[in-house]
């Protein structure tokens, strides 16, 4: 919740500075009896800001060819969620062609529930989830 302080004044014909808490239009020096004020507003309030970092590595041999160049990418970090739910997730993912690995973890970072939690043979990987792997689409 906000602090406001709203009692400091100062006289704008000789400089006095005072408080006075009193109706603002009421408001004279009480060194030299001017109305020519300015009035100090402060407002105080706390706010948090949460950083979260994620990051894609990859892994390429520049002897193979394109296609097969790539031969890692690891992903780790806090993102926000795929379907658009805006909740954020701690991903872990790990494709690695030279071992036929991939390895997936995602974690609600609210609930601390395990969202998905793969590891299998990079060559039955079918990606996505097994809802949107079994939609049938109307053509």
């Amino acid at each position: 919740m906000a602090i406001v302080s709203a009692n400091q004044w100062r006289c704008d014909t000789c400089n006095a500075e005072f408080l006075y808490d009193g109706d603002p239009v009421s408001a004279t020096c009480p060194s030299c009896q001017s109305i020519r004020l300015t009035r100090f507003i402060y407002v105080e309030d706390e706010f948090r800001i949460a950083m979260h970092e994620h990051a894609t590595l990859k892994a390429k041999d520049p002897t193979r060819r394109s296609a097969e160049r790539l031969r890692r990418e690891v992903r780790a970090g806090r993102r926000t969620e795929r379907s658009g739910s805006g909740k954020l997730v701690d991903e872990y993912r790990v494709i690695d062609h030279d071992t036929n690995t991939y390895v997936e973890k995602i974690v609600d970072v609210e609930t601390g529930d395990t969202v998905r939690d793969v590891c299998e043979s990079l060559d039955s990987h079918r990606g996505g989830t097994e809802n949107t792997r079994n939609k049938t689409h109307d053509v």
